[in-house]
């Protein structure tokens, strides 16, 4: 079974993520096994994305180990591929506590990516696009659409990217200050709103807060669209931190109060986040019992600011089987292969992959646990040829 590198891929860079139990950063496709289902759906939110509707919040459910990180790694090369700017975050206890909007806003900036420019980070970004006549063009068009009422769902004036963006292109040797400003770094914020005025209406408010973060981002995506990119697409990971009982009450509420006022913005934007099973669990059945922030509305309890779970809102990704896992291993031994110069089909016979599959399914082995030990006997392999497979997987 020959597998296709993509062109500028590295097989390589690929086998030495799967020794060191990290997400490929290329041949996603190939190395995608079992989840069908899950890239469909996300395909179709894709395209629903484009047109501003509420925004689409789904919930990518999986033990540790089962592939969460990779498959939000697919969702961004779809995301890539269908000209959408993507934005990962990891919804830690330090940098990006998600109770806390500046943190947010700051992570998701940071980690802006653009389907044209080979940069990531907002801040490097815009340095490189004011210096493009065609970008300072659509920062423009932007600005004259923001101007118009309609551009944002309850008050356009404010959203900061537009003006922002537009007097950057237009001066600059404002660049710096204005991309400090968006990237959410601290700095004195009226010197910075005077500079705007000199060039063009500056919003209204130009402080992050807790009130102000879903129009922040729904704005990204709203402005990202206007100058000619399809969207906006925000990965979540390790979202179990925010929604989780890892965190206070308080802190749970403030998360899914959050994630509900997203889900009511209409921008070209589309979310995902990664959970447990168990945080998921927790979320179906015994959030409406925790204290509402909005009193007595049943409507506005936490089960249902998180759209209650309901089927097509969570991605299960469920432990691959026998054929599952025999499928990856064959697709492992073909890159190894490829990256190592040597004739896979001749040198690893089928009782191998068999042992090795066998082996997983006997210990309840997470997929990334199984894709490890692959790699480690294709290593085996490549040094003992002779040596039988049960002691190589025993090894």
């Amino acid at each position: 079974m020959a597998v296709d590198v993509a062109p500028g891929s590295t097989a390589l860079d690929t086998v030495f993520a799967f020794k060191t139990g990290v997400v490929p950063t290329t041949d996603l496709a190939e190395v995608t096994v079992g989840r069908k289902k899950s890239v469909v759906r996300c395909r179709s939110a894709l395209k629903a994305a484009t047109e501003r509707e509420p925004v689409e919040v789904d919930f990518v459910e999986g033990a540790y180990g089962f592939g969460k990180s990779h498959f939000l790694d697919v969702v961004r090369s779809e995301a890539l591929s269908r000209d959408f700017a993507v934005a990962t975050i990891a919804a830690n206890f330090d940098s990006v506590a998600m109770h806390r909007p500046t943190l947010v806003a700051r992570a998701i900036s940071a980690s802006l990516e653009l389907p044209d420019q080979p940069t990531v980070g907002f801040g490097r970004l815009l340095r490189n696009l004011v210096e493009q006549p065609a970008f300072v063009a659509r920062s423009v068009h932007l600005y004259k659409r923001w101007m118009l009422p309609g551009f944002g769902e309850v008050d356009h004036t404010l959203s900061v990217w537009p003006s922002g963006i537009y007097a950057a292109a237009a001066r600059p040797e404002l660049v710096e200050k204005i991309a400090r400003w968006l990237s959410g770094e601290p700095m004195p914020i009226a010197p910075l709103r005077k500079l705007i005025r000199e060039v063009c209406v500056p919003p209204r408010r130009m402080a992050v807060n807790a009130e102000a973060l879903p129009g922040l981002i729904a704005g990204l995506a709203r402005s990202l669209q206007e100058l000619g990119y399809a969207g906006l697409v925000l990965l979540i990971d390790e979202a179990e931190n925010a929604l989780g009982p890892m965190s206070t009450p308080s802190q749970r509420s403030k998360n899914a109060r959050f994630l509900h006022a997203l889900s009511l913005e209409r921008a070209p934007m589309y979310v995902v986040l990664a959970v447990t099973p168990s945080v998921a669990l927790s979320l179906e059945l015994d959030l409406e019992r925790e204290i509402s922030p909005w009193a007595l509305d049943p409507r506005k309890s936490l089960r249902f600011v998180l759209g209650r779970l309901a089927p097509d809102r969570r991605l299960p990704l469920a432990a691959l089987g026998r054929t599952g896992l025999h499928e990856l291993a064959v697709k492992i031994v073909e890159l190894h292969g490829q990256a190592f110069r040597w004739n896979s089909e001749r040198r690893v016979n089928e009782s191998i992959l068999r042992t090795c599959v066998s082996s997983a399914m006997e210990r309840g082995a997470p997929t990334r646990a199984f894709v490890k030990q692959v790699v480690e006997v294709l290593e085996l392999c490549e040094q003992h040829p002779h040596v039988q497979a049960n002691s190589l997987v025993g090894a």
